[in-house]
């Protein structure tokens, strides 16, 4: 076995502890049933994390069978592991499908060719036709998140989840940075330089992350909202106002309202009624709280016989969803059935309660 630079070394040490400090923080914070589906996650990235940081340095034969084999299996869902992670840390409704299910297995697709043929079991060849193409899911991953992290910073009512959408983009563009350049400088150089940097940018994540409280991680579904605490006058007043604006004047019917815009109707700051909605009316993002709304006027129009014959999709839009896809999606989450569906159910159900209408 040749010997191992001690930078990188260290720097490999100091990546898997500031990843298992900050998981285990993260999992006794969140301790206790249930706990929420990012920080099961968070804890899967950290130790393959660790073990492919551990294969890259030792070399996939370094350690004694089987625990070389070992390393290699969980390693190779590094990067899948964060993605999953980011993906339930950012949005509380993500839920798995048939395509997530499919991005992940193409996330662990470079890593698995690469160790199989590092043993043995894929002909070199394998490995060197797909060089090229290796870095293709990975870097989709990454404009992903980067894309999910900014789309939805503005209406995030977390404030750690929000402040931490930035910092995701920060340490993305970091990494990214540092591998071209560690690649520009190639040798012991470029290695270390990537190392530390990985080492660096773990501390500073997973300190982070280890500071936020339980509520920030989401909650397992299906869960209930928690009590909200008794308002104190000032907040019963912006309350009052908020009622009032979404109740009776039915702000939510404008297409192009965000958190800004309803802050200056209520008289508050954007924070302030990001903690008014968050705190005491149980959301945890701003489309939520509006979808909520909508959701309801939609029902109300959709169980209307007066309305029957209205396309689906102006109803839709009358209520103040932007587009017929987003509304679709929306109403089924939270429905359990499609809008068409829930219509032919409810005028049903109306004519049956109807005492002028016979069935003979």
């Amino acid at each position: 076995m040749t010997s191992i630079d001690p930078i990188l070394l260290a720097s490999a040490a100091a990546t898997a502890t500031a990843l298992a400090f900050g998981a285990t923080q993260v999992l006794w914070t969140t301790r206790g049933p249930p706990r929420p589906p990012a920080a099961r996650w968070l804890a899967i990235a950290a130790a393959a994390c660790t073990a492919q940081a551990t294969v890259a340095l030792l070399g996939p034969i370094a350690a004694p069978e089987p625990l070389a084999a070992l390393l290699q299996l969980v390693g190779v869902a590094n990067v899948a592991a964060v993605w999953a992670f980011a993906m339930h840390l950012l949005d509380d409704g993500w839920r798995w499908t048939p395509l997530r299910a499919g991005a992940f297995v193409a996330l662990m697709a470079s890593p698995t060719v690469y160790a199989l043929s590092s043993r043995g079991l894929l002909p070199v060849a394998w490995a060197e036709a797909w060089s090229p193409w290796g870095a293709v899911p990975a870097g989709l991953a990454v404009a992903h998140l980067v894309l999910l992290a900014l789309r939805g910073a503005a209406d995030d009512l977390v404030d750690e989840r929000r402040r931490g959408r930035r910092w995701l983009v920060a340490l993305i563009a970091v990494g990214l940075a540092t591998v071209l350049v560690g690649e520009a400088l190639g040798g012991l150089g470029g290695e270390r330089l990537r190392m530390g940097t990985a080492a660096l940018l773990a501390f500073v994540a997973m300190s982070a992350l280890a500071r936020w409280p339980r509520d920030a991680w989401g909650r397992a579904a299906p869960a209930p909202r928690p009590a909200a605490p008794a308002p104190s006058p000032a907040d019963a007043l912006e309350l009052a106002r908020l009622r009032r604006l979404m109740h009776e004047e039915r702000v939510y019917l404008d297409p192009e309202l965000d958190l800004p815009r309803l802050a200056a109707r209520v008289g508050v700051p954007p924070h302030r009624l990001r903690r008014l909605i968050r705190g005491h009316l149980g959301h945890r993002h701003f489309a939520d709280f509006l979808n909520e709304a909508r959701l309801a006027d939609v029902r109300q129009r959709l169980a209307d016989p007066a309305l029957a014959r209205r396309p689906i999709l102006s109803v839709a839009l009358d209520a103040g969803f932007a587009s017929l896809a987003t509304f679709n999606r929306v109403f089924k989450a939270r429905e359990g059935l499609t809008p068409t569906a829930f219509r032919q159910q409810a005028l049903g159900d109306a004519r049956a309660d109807d005492p002028h209408h016979s069935t003979k």
